[in-house]
């Protein structure tokens, strides 16, 4: 048997579960054509990390790669000090005493406005990590760039592994009536709503255009998904307010969901296919609904629901809802699990070169 040691934000997003849950069905169904098989060991980047050289002997002795990634690693810590600079806890030279192969898995750039300066002092370990690792991808163009142009080549871009996590159904009649889901960030709100950090107002008015949509549907509810209870809940309780009987928590819906679970990420992947559109500030709020043949429109400043958007021809709404009610008019669906998935073949071929650098190494 062959151990991954996985290292990544697991343990409190549904957005990084899904990566997780993603890469792990993907990986495993790939390696059928291996001989040996694989176990999973997950390292959680705040939890269990820096990386220090005891652990790292630990890895080295019990493992048999490394793999980083997926999810938005290119920002600093977030609540705790990386040795870094970005969230690959571990100190440059320490890069050195790996013994086994190293992967970086589909990063993401994830900064916001302010961070650009700190992430810049850690180009030189970005470039280091380069060096020693074996494959080093990234989950979108506009990731590929910012590295390009920091000097970071031979980058590999593969879709983001979340489009494959797998999907189960509740037991709920949501299906029975139109379904506008929302994923409404409730961290970091002053970087997502410089300069106060108040959202009130921004919420207010995103209602307005939803009530005034769901009226022109005929009737339907807001289904309010969120990703990471302990932070989303503020804007739930705000747009219960404004949207009264409209209104739909999952998390109260669904209370078992929470704490957010990696067991229980499929349920969440089924709720965003039973939604007739989705409008997402988080990034995973609008990549598992696109993979799910839903229309997304992203929302919010952060870039990297913008390098989204891009890469698959998608649209974004900012801060001010300037186009929102037109976007929800002529939502289109440009990616379906009834069409041919190039998305899938792209990471099935790279699934297959990580394998073979943990197979003949």
């Amino acid at each position: 048997m062959k151990t991954i040691y996985h290292y990544g934000g697991w343990g409190r997003n549904y957005g990084d579960l899904a990566i997780q849950a993603g890469m792990m069905a993907t990986l495993q169904n790939c390696n059928t054509e291996f001989e040996e098989t694989i176990q999973f060991i997950p390292i959680d980047l705040k939890q269990n990390s820096p990386l220090d050289p005891d652990f790292i002997n630990l890895i080295n002795c019990r493992g048999d790669m490394l793999l980083v990634g997926g999810g938005g690693l290119i920002m600093p810590g977030d609540g705790f000090v990386t040795r870094s600079g970005w969230q690959f806890n571990i100190y440059e030279e320490d890069l050195d005493l790996l013994k086994i192969p190293l992967v970086i898995y589909g990063i993401g750039y994830n900064l916001f406005p302010g961070d650009e300066k700190v992430m810049d002092e850690s180009v030189r370990h970005f470039i280091k990590t380069r060096e020693v690792a074996k494959l080093f991808s990234v989950r979108d163009y506009g990731t590929e760039d910012w590295l390009i142009n920091r000097e970071l080549w031979d980058i590999d871009v593969i879709p983001d592994p979340a489009m494959f996590c797998p999907r189960f159904f509740p037991n709920s009649n949501l299906q029975s009536q139109f379904c506008v889901g929302l994923c409404w960030a409730g961290d970091r709100l002053d970087q997502r709503f410089p300069p106060s950090g108040d959202d009130k107002d921004v919420i207010k008015k995103v209602s307005e255009i939803l009530l005034e949509f769901l009226d022109k549907k005929g009737g339907g509810r807001v289904v309010y998904i969120p990703h990471v209870g302990k932070y989303d809940w503020k804007g739930a309780n705000l747009f219960e307010q404004y949207l009264g009987d409209s209104f739909c928590n999952v998390a109260e819906e669904f209370p078992y969901l929470f704490p957010e679970s990696l067991a229980q990420v499929p349920f969440i992947v089924g709720i965003y296919s039973m939604m007739d559109v989705v409008v997402g500030m988080r990034g995973h709020s609008n990549i598992i609904p696109y993979a799910q043949g839903v229309p997304v429109i992203g929302f919010g400043i952060h870039q990297k629901n913008q390098f989204f958007a891009k890469t698959v021809g998608g649209i974004t709404i900012g801060n001010d809802c300037e186009g929102l009610a037109e976007a929800l008019a002529e939502k289109k669906v440009v990616f379906s699990t009834e069409t041919p998935q190039p998305e899938g073949k792209i990471l099935e071929e790279f699934n297959r070169r990580v394998l073979s650098v943990l197979h003949n190494t």
